[in-house]
């Protein structure tokens, strides 16, 4: 799912064309509904809008999601196996900045990080010290910039991590289980390309990997 959510976040720079062929094999191209649909072998899949405006992802193995604003402007999440999140209007405000205001990018982050769950319930907020707080049944992780501009986070298990940038423009990571890494700028760039551009993205993919895995 990284592969294709990597993929069509390059063909959302391309609307407009009607069909093309990826690197991968695969084709893109633009249904009547104006949906985006890619195709590999047997594989398909699209994403487009309902006639509400909000965001619809389908494929042919019978997975759905959808992206949807509330009336209090919080972007909801659902899909077909009874995941949903919930995102507050100014984490969603930062998020999109991010990337650049891509909400396909985002929309596909999220299809990536549920494709493993089942009736999952997240809430994402922010209190008014601008901390962002997930919640998930009974988890709570929070994300946050101290005063150095280093990325901080801590859970409910009382475990900790950081991410900072050193004088040489090198990504510092280091948790409360011993890990402390250093990533050159091209190493770090090549994590950010992977993560869709979003820096507490790759401050996540480090911390599932070798805090809460």
């Amino acid at each position: 799912m990284k592969t294709k959510r990597i993929v069509l976040f390059f063909f959302t720079l391309f609307l407009g064309i009607s069909c093309m062929s990826g690197q991968d094999g695969g084709t893109y191209s633009t249904d009547i509904f104006g949906a985006q649909v890619y195709r590999n072998g047997s594989y398909e899949e699209s994403i487009g809008l309902d006639i509400f405006g909000n965001k619809q992802f389908k494929n042919n193995r019978g997975e759905t999601a959808s992206l949807e604003k509330d009336i209090f402007g919080d972007m909801i999440y659902k899909d077909n196996r009874s995941n949903e999140v919930k995102i507050d209007k100014q984490v969603w405000k930062t998020m999109l900045e991010e990337v650049r205001g891509d909400v396909d990018a985002l929309f596909y982050d999220l299809i990536a990080q549920n494709q493993n769950r089942n009736d999952s319930k997240v809430s994402i907020d922010v209190d008014i010290m601008g901390k962002e707080i997930y919640k998930s049944n009974n988890f709570t992780e929070e994300f946050w910039k101290d005063i150095m501009d280093t990325q901080q986070y801590r859970n409910s298990r009382g475990e900790t991590a950081s991410l900072r940038k050193d004088l040489f423009d090198r990504l510092v990571y280091s948790d409360s289980r011993g890990n402390d890494m250093t990533f050159s700028t091209d190493e770090w760039q090549r994590m950010f390309h992977r993560t869709g551009g979003r820096e507490r993205a790759v401050f996540r993919d480090l911390i599932n990997r070798y805090l809460n895995f």
